[in-house]
């Protein structure tokens, strides 16, 4: 079967177009920041769920959706960037579903490169902005709606495509 073949080759030329793209992006800056940050996101989830398709090759229709996936809402963020930063705060359906997308994918993705470690320190904070406000002082936050945490911490310019992703 030339599938592993198919994989290897696939791999190698992603990976040598992301270091081409950042090379290239380091020397110009044709984009701004966030779009740059989109654009490696992509390469990054495309690299290790190729990575996890070449591992564990029984189970490539689950990384084929994850690729998809991936496609899908980064194309999004790239795609809609504009409309995003005009309604940051105020997100529509569409963009809620985006980012709850692109926030299961990017822990599983963090979770295949990394182990368990970052993920769970990641779901402890999700957990505590949904929750905060049921814990005593001075622990205790005021409530933060589902679409708000979506908005600024996954597809807005602070969270995921702030610090982390920079």
């Amino acid at each position: 079967v030339k599938w592993p073949k198919v994989i290897d080759t696939t791999i190698i030329v992603l990976g040598v177009a992301m270091v081409v793209y950042n090379l290239v992006f380091t020397r110009t800056m044709f984009q701004g920041y966030i779009e740059h940050q989109d654009i490696h996101l992509m390469f990054a989830l495309l690299l290790i769920f190729l990575s996890g398709i070449k591992k564990w090759p029984k189970f490539w229709p689950v990384f084929l959706v994850l690729i998809v996936a991936s496609l899908v809402t980064t194309g999004y963020i790239r795609i809609f960037y504009e409309d995003l930063e005009w309604r940051m705060g105020i997100p529509i359906t569409a963009d809620i579903i985006i980012g709850i997308i692109l926030l299961v994918i990017c822990f599983e993705a963090t979770r295949q490169a990394f182990g368990w470690a970052l993920p769970i320190v990641g779901l402890v904070f999700i957990a505590y902005a949904a929750f905060g406000q049921y814990l005593p002082q001075p622990l205790w936050h005021f409530p933060i709606p589902l679409k708000h945490m979506i908005a600024k911490y996954d597809i807005g310019l602070t969270g995921m495509f702030g610090m982390a992703l920079g």
